[in-house]
Order: structure tokens, then sequence, then C-alpha cells
């Protein structure tokens, strides 16, 4: 097997869906987007069957769409990862990228995080400046309770894209998870130095600061001034979020008794 391909119109395609991904990642945007991913990233190993990367790929967007709660969490889309993961194996096995494949899988499916965990390390090794390597490291010990080294692989996110605001989002995330409200702000504020306009990062920085001032009045104006998420679960959060904030106690049940178990949001219940 072959890490790349000789065929230029399934590498690009490939690279068209790695866009789609950080895209993806960087808005939540997920409804219209993975299938979007999917759909190139299929027609890239139509065309090449034995395009590794592609295959490697192609199971971690399955992966996603399995995961989230609203997209498709059902058997079908379970095999589809691992057959993905299994035609990633037979054309290249040693590869980092089938290892990151192989990771997402027992991270995702079988939700064996220290089995994620070896695999993950095992590509970082291979791929020492790759963001997404860091970015898995940093999502599993963060699973694995494992703060300091989950916060300390988000940094290695943002050190190897200091643009992207991805890495700033997860660490961002993870303080806050830390209650580090004034690191978080920081960081969120950096982001925001190349990612004016993301909402994400805009949400974000409301929440710590009210963490940090408890001024309700200034995150209620701020998360107002922002669009709801088109993403379904993320905007009944955000909706459920502002209620409260609001102390509309009534319109915040409403919102939660819709919702239903959607998103596995039934937990607010």
């Amino acid at each position: 097997g072959h890490k790349l391909t000789t065929n230029p119109a399934a590498y690009d395609l490939y690279l068209r869906a790695r866009a789609v991904r950080d895209f993806v990642t960087a808005t939540g945007s997920l409804l219209e987007r993975v299938p979007q991913e999917i759909e190139l990233l299929s027609k890239a190993v139509a065309l090449d069957p034995d395009f590794a990367m592609a295959h490697a790929l192609l199971a971690e967007a399955h992966g996603l769409m399995y995961f989230i709660p609203e997209l498709d969490p059902t058997p079908e889309r379970a095999r589809l990862m691992k057959a993905s993961v299994d035609a990633a194996l037979r054309s290249g096995a040693g590869l980092p990228e089938t290892r990151m494949a192989v990771g997402a899988y027992h991270f995702r499916v079988e939700q064996d995080y220290a089995r994620a965990l070896l695999e993950f390390k095992a590509a970082a090794e291979s791929l020492p400046s790759d963001e997404w390597t860091f970015h898995w490291l940093g999502y599993t010990h963060r699973r694995l309770g494992q703060w300091p080294e989950s916060r300390a692989n988000f940094e290695k996110v943002i050190l190897v894209n200091p643009r992207g605001p991805v890495g700033y989002f997860f660490l961002a995330d993870t303080l806050h998870a830390t209650r580090r409200y004034q690191e978080e702000q920081e960081i969120l504020q950096r982001a925001l130095r190349f990612s004016p306009d993301l909402d994400n990062l805009l949400r974000r920085l409301a929440a710590a600061r009210v963490e940090l001032d408890g001024d309700w009045a200034t995150y209620l104006r701020s998360m107002q001034s922002l669009e709801l998420p088109a993403e379904p679960r993320t905007r009944i959060l955000v909706s459920f979020q502002l209620a409260v904030s609001a102390r509309d106690f009534v319109r915040a049940n409403a919102i939660l008794q819709a919702a239903g178990n959607h998103g596995g949001l039934a937990v607010w219940h």
C-alpha cells in the first residue's frame, strides 16, 4: 500500500475533505459538513482503493457521525467506520494516519480510551508536528481525567498552528473544566486576534468572563448579540443557557421539554 496516491483527482478530493474537517472543527457545523467530507473521501477511495490516508480520514469522519447523538449513532455507522479502518490497515498498516484511525475507533465506538491513547501515542512518534495527533492526545487524556497531560497537548496544537482556532477552543474547554477562568480568558483573547468573528470563541469568552466577574447582565447581552448556532444540539443548549441566564425558567423548561433527549440533553431535566 502507499501513503499518498498517484491519482491526482483522488488527492484533490482528499485535500478538499481535510479542509472541510478543519472547518467543521472550528465552527461546529457538523450537520451538513461531515456528510460532505464523507462524500469527498468516498469518491477519493473509489478512484484509488489503496489510498490509505483517505481510508483513515474517512474512518474518522464516520466515527464523528457515530459519536454525535443527533447525527447517526447506529450500528451501521459503526460498521462503516470499522470497514474504513480495515481498508486503511490493508493498504497502509504501518502509517501513523492508520494508527490514528484505529485509535479513533477505540475512542468513538469501543470507548476504550486507554487503548486509544496507545494508538495516538504511537502515531505521535511518527508525526511529531501534526496538530491532529496532539488534538486526539489532548482529547483522550481529558476523557481519562488526566488534565495536565490534556492541557499540554492542546498547547502543542497551538504551537503547531497558532493561527487556527481549534487548539485554542479545546484548551479553553479544558481550562474551563478545571476552573482556570483567567487563563481561559487570556487564551480566547489570543484566539480572537486570528478569528475575531468566530461565534464559538465569543461564547466561550463570555462564559469565562461571567465566571470571573459575575456580571450576568453583560453575559446575557453578549450572548444575545450572537446568532444562534445552526447545529441543533448546540442551538438547544445555547437557547437553554440564555433562558436560564435571563432567569426565565418557564422558557428554559419548555426548551428542554421540546428537545426531549435530543443530543443527550435529558440530563438537564
